[in-house]
């Protein structure tokens, strides 16, 4: 019994969850298509300033910048300065391994 009620409460929960998803990917997409029909379009012209102002098309639809997209980088590493890693190792050991003398 207690496990049943538990599992109950996991699909319910599990359910609302899907149900808010849902409806923001619904709404997202319905705002990104009011911003993207034309200025004039009358079925459009009134919801486009409510779908400006959501806050959801504007965490999706970022300004365009000045630049244009930046290239991506040719080769995928990171560069890092130059140090000892005789001492950085050491040090490491030392912390992580608690070595001690005995």
């Amino acid at each position: 019994p207690a496990e049943r009620r538990g599992r109950r409460c996991a699909e319910a929960l599990l359910e609302e969850v899907q149900v808010d998803f849902q409806r923001a990917m619904n709404r997202i997409t319905f705002d990104l298509h009011v911003l993207a029909s034309s200025e004039d379009d009358p079925l459009h012209r009134d919801l486009r300033e409510a779908s400006e102002q959501s806050p959801m098309a504007s965490a999706v639809c970022w300004p365009p910048t000045p630049e244009g997209p930046t290239p991506p980088p040719r080769q995928g590493l990171v560069q890092i300065p130059a140090h000892g890693f005789a001492e950085t190792f050491s040090g490491l050991c030392f912390s992580a391994l608690q070595i001690r003398p005995e």
